[in-house]
C-alpha cells in the first residue's frame, strides 16, 4: 500500500532547540514534510538533543552560524524556497538576527512563519525564559496534580508542555497550509506554550472563575465517578488502573471480587460510593494484590469494566497491542546505542485506511546531509557547497553521541547492553561489534 504522506512536497525550515518545536517538526516530517533543522553551533546539549525520544528522526540538519553574514544570507536563501519557517527561540531573537516576519515575508510573499515561545507575544511575560516544567506550573497544570494533602506535582518526568505545544504548532501549520491553498496568502502565527497548557486545564479555570476557588486535587480519583484509582498488584511496583462509571459496572465489580461488604444496595448510589471510597479501595486492593496487573486488567475488562495495566516505559515498546497496530517502527541507526544499531521509534498515532504508516529514516549522524539540503533546495553544485564550507558559511555538525547521555525513554532506565532478554523483547536484533 502507499504510505500516508499528505504533506509530501512541503518544505519546512526549522530554527529549533530544546523539545517543543522539535516535537512539532517531527510530527510534520512523519506526515511527509521535508524538514530541515538549522543547528547553530556545536555543543553537548545539541548533540544529545532529544535524540532519545526521536525528535530528530526523519529530519536533515545543516549547521549555520546565524551571527555570520554569509551564513545568515544562506539561511535567507533557504527561507525563500521554503513553505514554512518556524522557530522556538525567545521572541526577540529572530528579529535581532534579521529574520523577523517582515524580512522573511519580503523573501516569499506566501511564506508561513511560526514563532513558538513559552508565553507568546505581546504580554508582560513575552521575553521570559521558559522550559516545559515552568510553563506547566504557570499554566495551572501542576496545581491539579497530586492529592489535597501534598504539594502540587509534575506529570512524571516527561515534558508535557513541550509535547503539547509541539502538537499545537504542527496543527497550526497544517491549518495555515490549508488557508494558503484557499487564499494564496501566507501567515504569521505566534504560539504560546502557556496557552496550550491553560487550554488543557480549561474546566478548572472556568470553574474557579465561577466559584471563586480552585477545584481540590483528587489524585487518581474523580469528582463524579467512584470507585476510580490505581491499585497495587502482585510484584514490585506493579499496578492496575480501574474506573467504574455505571451502576451495572459496579455490580459487575462486586460480583468479580466477591466482597460481601460491598453488596449493600446503598452502594448502587455513586454518592455513597464516593463517601466510602477508602473502604471500597481496601476491598479492591485485597483482590488486585494477589494478581498480576495484566491478569487483573483482563478479568475486569471481561466484565465490561474500564481497566488498564500500568505499563512501565520499558514495557511499552514491546506491548503486543502496539505491535499489532504497527505503532513502533524499527530504524537502523548509523551509530549504535547501548550496543544496538536497531531501535524502535514511535510513528504518527492513528492509521489512515488504505495507507501504510510513513517509513521512518535515521537522524543525521554527521554533517554530510548539508550537501544534500543545499543541492536539493537551492540547486547548488558540489563545488559551490565546498566553497561555502571553505569560507565558514556552512559548519560541520557534531556527531550525535550516545556516550554519557541519558538512556532513551523507551528503555525506561533499563540497560539493553547488559540484559539480552530485555533487548530481545524490544526486537533490537544482534548486538553491534564493540
Amino acid at each position: 500500500m502507499p504510505q500516508f504522506r499528505p504533506l509530501e512536497g512541503v518544505r519546512i525550515l526549522s530554527f529549533e532547540a530544546a523539545a517543543s518545536l522539535p516535537a512539532a517538526t517531527r510530527a510534520l516530517a512523519d506526515l511527509g514534510a521535508d524538514v530541515v533543522r538549522v543547528a547553530e553551533r556545536p555543543g553537548t546539549y545539541n548533540q544529545h538533543l532529544r535524540l532519545f525520544d526521536s525528535t530528530l528522526i526523519n529530519k536533515q540538519s545543516i549547521r549555520l552560524d546565524l551571527k555570520e553574514p554569509r551564513s545568515l544570507d544562506l539561511a535567507k536563501q533557504l527561507a525563500s524556497v521554503a513553505d514554512v519557517v518556524c522557530s522556538n527561540f525567545r521572541p526577540s531573537v529572530m528579529p535581532r538576527l534579521g529574520l523577523d516576519y517582515e524580512t522573511l515575508r519580503a523573501l516569499k510573499s506566501d511564506l508561513i512563519v511560526l514563532q513558538l515561545s513559552g508565553y507568546g507575544t505581546p504580554g508582560p511575560w513575552q521575553d521570559f525564559p521558559a522550559y516545559g516544567p515552568s510553563v506547566e506550573a504557570a499554566g495551572g497544570m501542576n496545581a491539579k496534580m497530586g492529592t489535597a494533602n501534598e504539594p502540587p506535582l509534575r506529570v512524571g518526568g516527561s515534558v508535557f508542555a513541550d509535547t503539547l505545544g509541539g502538537r499545537y504548532a504542527a496543527l497550526a501549520i497544517c491549518g495555515a497550509l490549508v488557508q494558503r491553498d484557499a487564499t494564496g496568502e501566507g501567515q504569521y502565527i505566534d504560539l504560546s506554550m502557556y496557552e496550550t497548557i491553560v487550554s488543557g486545564v480549561g474546566d478548572a479555570v472556568l470553574r474557579a472563575a465561577r466559584d471563586g476557588e480552585a477545584p481540590a486535587r483528587l489524585g487518581s480519583r474523580d469528582e463524579l465517578l467512584a470507585p476510580q484509582g490505581i491499585y497495587p498488584c502482585l510484584g514490585d511496583d506493579e499496578w492496575v488502573a480501574i474506573t467504574v462509571a455505571t451502576t451495572s459496572e459496579w455490580a459487575a465489580l462486586v460480583d468479580l471480587i466477591a466482597a460481601p461488604s460491598l453488596a449493600d444496595e446503598s452502594y448502587r448510589d455513586v454518592e455513597v460510593r464516593r463517601r466510602d471510597h477508602e473502604l471500597i479501595d481496601g476491598e479492591i486492593t485485597e483482590w488486585t494484590s494477589s494478581r498480576s496487573k495484566h491478569e487483573a486488567a483482563e478479568a475486569l475488562q471481561a466484565r465490561g469494566i474500564a481497566a488498564g495495566p500500568v505499563l512501565k516505559s520499558s514495557e511499552v515498546a514491546s506491548d503486543e497491542h502496539h505491535r499489532a497496530r504497527g505503532f513502533f517502527q524499527y530504524v537502523d541507526h548509523a551509530q549504535p546505542l547501548e550496543g544496538y544499531g536497531r531501535h524502535p521509534h514511535m510513528t504518527v498515532p492513528g492509521r489512515a485506511e488504505g495507507f501504510d504508516r510513513a517509513a521512518l529514516s535515521d537522524h543525521n549522524p554527521d554533517g554530510s546531509p548539508a550537501e544534500q539540503v543545499l543541492e536539493r533546495w537551492l540547486g547548488l553544485s558540489h563545488q559551490q557547497i565546498e566553497a561555502l564550507r571553505a569560507e565558514g558559511a556552512v559548519g560541520e555538525l557534531v556527531p550525535v553521541l550516545a556516550a554519557d547521555a541519558p538512556k532513551p525513554s523507551w528503555f525506561g532506565g533499563r540497560d539493553a547492553a547488559r540484559e539480552p532478554e530485555f533487548a530481545r523483547r524490544l526486537g533490537l536484533g544482534e548486538r553491534a561489534a564493540e
